[in-house]
């Protein structure tokens, strides 16, 4: 396709250049896992320019970009004004007429830009996770956090559709995240997390395998439910690997009395092959119960061929409609413990499960293709029109 910048400078045939705009580069995980896979995916049929306007050094979402696509403004973030207007003149000096916004903060900037095509990428919720947070506190009989946590939620309800009505497409990655932030069926994409699914490696599997970031709230709470709830009622036999960074001051405390009940447990840390050590374990163990968006570590145990325990909350962002029959929720603490017990005595019922685990893996993930190449389509056309 060739295309010409409409302040006249020709550009050579090629792909249309689009902006990938990200208010910060060294997200968490989570999304920056996301963010990764989009730009791969968005280079298929786009020349993606990464737009960081608050940083002055790139970040990993952009690592492996070509250096003349990645444009760092290093502006404050107390100047948001400032930084639409830098947005705004790459743009034009780039000729790019399509704009990607990642994230809420990142459709703020560009919330007033002129361009062919707008989409606006909403990868976790704020809104659900200051309603979460409110849950969180009100269990564990924190009233005053309750009360604030919900009180944040209420002054932000509505905030994202709002911000939805300046961009051609709004898009969720999972559907009750959408639904559950105001829209209407139709009224937002579902663009669903891309996890490629990796070869498999013949090996022994024992155990149970967490996986997390144990820092982010959702993860605190789901380890110290483990080490109170879960942990006393397994048998001593049972070995248990925890995968993931911990640094703050709780995880790191729930992690000494992990150690000082001697039962088993072993904290890994950080690894160079994920995919190799989840394929070391029976099954993986994701009780998290709060939070928004889907569980990254769910979709990697389902790319391992893990059947996961897990809880209602996690399966409803992958899974809404029950078709992963190696999502197994769980309900209480007792439900929890009979399921774990229950696939680590019967090996050919777990290896059957992980399978139709990875599956529907490779169902979600083709099927996330071809929601990101329907949008792919629509920017295309809107392409051609501008110009």
């Amino acid at each position: 396709m060739t295309y010409l910048a409409r302040a006249g400078s020709r550009k050579p045939a090629g792909k249309p250049p689009l902006a990938f705009v990200i208010s910060d580069a060294s997200v968490p995980v989570g999304a920056r896992v996301r963010y990764m896979a989009q730009i791969a995916a968005l280079t298929e049929a786009f020349e993606v320019h990464a737009l960081c306007p608050f940083d002055a050094a790139p970040g990993p979402v952009t690592e492996g970009m070509p250096h003349e696509r990645v444009h760092l403004g290093g502006i404050s973030r107390l100047k948001p004004e400032e930084a639409g207007a830098w947005i705004g003149g790459v743009l034009q000096e780039e000729g790019i007429r399509l704009v990607w916004a990642a994230g809420f903060h990142a459709g703020l900037l560009s919330m007033g830009i002129k361009a062919g095509f707008k989409a606006v990428d909403f990868c976790d919720s704020g809104d659900l996770n200051y309603r979460s947070r409110a849950l969180a506190a009100a269990s564990g009989l924190d009233i005053a956090n309750a009360l604030l946590s919900l009180g944040r939620y209420a002054a932000r309800r509505g905030s994202q559709k709002k911000l939805a009505k300046h961009f051609d497409a709004a898009a969720y990655c999972c559907r009750r995240d959408g639904l559950e932030s105001g829209f209407l069926d139709g009224e937002f994409i579902v663009l669903p997390n891309l996890v490629m699914p990796r070869p498999l490696e013949e090996g022994r599997r024992d155990g149970i395998v967490m996986l997390g970031d144990w820092d982010y709230w959702p993860n605190t709470i789901a380890l110290k439910d483990f080490a109170r709830r879960i942990l006393p009622r397994l048998g001593s036999e049972v070995s248990v690997r925890i995968l993931g960074p911990a640094r703050g001051k709780e995880a790191l405390g729930i992690f000494y009395r992990i150690k000082q009940a001697e039962r088993g447990v072993e904290a890994v840390g950080w690894v160079d092959s994920l995919q190799a050590e989840l394929q070391k374990s029976r099954l993986m163990l994701a009780p998290t119960r709060y939070g928004s968006g889907v569980s990254g570590k769910a979709l990697m145990g389902l790319n391992a061929a893990l059947p996961i325990v897990t809880t209602h909350f996690v399966r409803e962002g992958i899974d809404p409609g029950g078709q992963c029959p190696a999502l197994i929720p769980c309900r209480s603490d007792f439900e929890t413990v009979k399921c774990i017990e229950s696939l680590l005595s019967d090996e050919n019922k777990g290896k059957k499960l992980g399978m139709e685990g990875r599956e529907f893996l490779e169902r979600y993930y083709q099927d996330g293709l071809a929601a990101h190449r329907g949008l792919f389509g629509r920017m295309l056309a809107a392409h051609a029109r501008a110009f």
